[in-house]
């Protein structure tokens, strides 16, 4: 390709890059023009607050038997970040069937063992702000529980 033919390249997809972003197109192929289109002012705005200390320590478990425990990630066999990612993303959206299958394959557990794990329980905390006001912050906590199911025995 010679010298000239790359700058008529360059300055082509320039225009078109520029020109969806100019428009707003949304999913233009060839640009990130969706990225800057899609944002939505909000009211309140939302975060996640990410306490280093809660999930080293663990998932909050109750076994078959009733008895209490943390799993950590050393249990799981886990790498920190996917630790971090599990307990801070994925639990709140994942299906319960599968985490409680994971979890309890993973430690070796059978439906019938009394060390089964039959719920996970995640406290989270939520902090909530105003747009125009920062002065002004709130936090919620959650928590979320996945229950087993004995329907789910099944497909064990």
């Amino acid at each position: 390709m010679t010298r000239r033919a790359v700058t008529v390249l360059i300055i082509g997809w320039l225009a078109v890059h520029w020109t969806a972003v100019a428009y707003e197109f949304d999913h233009f192929p060839l640009t990130d023009a969706g990225m800057y289109a899609n944002w939505k002012k909000k009211e309140i705005l939302s975060y996640l607050v990410r306490d280093t200390e809660s999930y080293k320590q663990g998932f909050t478990i109750t076994r078959r038997d009733g008895a209490t425990d943390a799993v950590r990630m050393e249990e799981l066999n886990l790498p920190r970040r996917h630790m971090y990612q599990l307990y801070f993303q994925k639990i709140h959206r994942r299906p319960a069937p599968l985490l409680l299958r994971s979890f309890n394959k993973t430690l070796g557990h059978e439906p019938d063992d009394p060390g089964f794990i039959v719920r996970i329980t995640v406290p989270y905390v939520v902090m909530h702000r105003r747009a125009d006001d920062i002065g002004n912050v709130w936090t919620e906590s959650h928590v979320t529980t996945l229950d087993w199911d004995e329907k789910w025995r099944k497909s064990w």
